[in-house]
C-alpha cells in the first residue's frame, strides 16, 4: 500500500513541475506518507529538484494552491486517507 503512495508523490511531484511553494507544499505532504528514511528522503529531493527547474504561471501556482486546500485529511491519519480513493481525488493524485 505505501509503495502505491511512494508512486503517487512521484507523479504529483510531474505534476508539481509546473506549480511553485503551494504545490512544493502539497508534494511534501504527500511525501511524509511513504516509507521512513531514504525514500521520503528521495522523494522530497526528487520534487525539489523538479519544482526547481520550473518558472510557473500564475495559473498553475492557483492549481496547486486549490490543492494545497483541499488535501485535508479532517482530523484522521493523513497517510490512512490519502490511501483512499476520496483522499486522492482531494489531493490530486488520481489518474
Amino acid at each position: 500500500m505505501r509503495h502505491h503512495l511512494l508512486l503517487a508523490a512521484a507523479l504529483l511531484a510531474a505534476f508539481a513541475a509546473g506549480c511553485s511553494k503551494p504545490c512544493q507544499e502539497l508534494a511534501d505532504k504527500v511525501c511524509q506518507c511513504s516509507p521512513t528514511g531514504t525514500s521520503e528522503d528521495t522523494c522530497k529531493r526528487q520534487v525539489d529538484n523538479i519544482i526547481s527547474d520550473v518558472d510557473p504561471t500564475k495559473r498553475e501556482e492557483s492549481d496547486c494552491s486549490d490543492l494545497l486546500d483541499s488535501c485535508d485529511s479532517g482530523g484522521a491519519d493523513f497517510c490512512q486517507w490519502l490511501d483512499t480513493a476520496e483522499g486522492k481525488v482531494a489531493c490530486g493524485l488520481a489518474y
